[in-house]
């Protein structure tokens, strides 16, 4: 009888609003114009260096690499 009645009450005092709070305002301060910034800096660009072989042949370069298994055996194309 007794755990009846506890368990009653703990019901029921789950089922009662919580009390609101308050809610604050908060202001902030945005910064002014007035906040002196250092200069932004600028960089320069370098001048790229383009490729002196083509992609073609970049690509017959790896095809050309004979592929091996761990067991030596050879592989007749490049797979994954």
């Amino acid at each position: 009888m007794r755990l009846l009645l506890i368990a009653a009450a703990l019901l029921l005092a789950s089922c009662a609003q919580t009390p609101q709070g308050q809610v604050t305002a908060r202001q902030v301060s945005l910064p002014t114009a007035t906040t002196a910034l250092p200069p932004m800096k600028a960089f320069t660009s370098s001048a790229v260096t383009r490729p002196t072989r083509p992609n073609a042949r970049i690509a017959g370069d790896f095809l050309d690499l004979t592929f091996q298994m761990e067991t030596g055996q050879a592989l007749p194309v490049l797979s994954r």
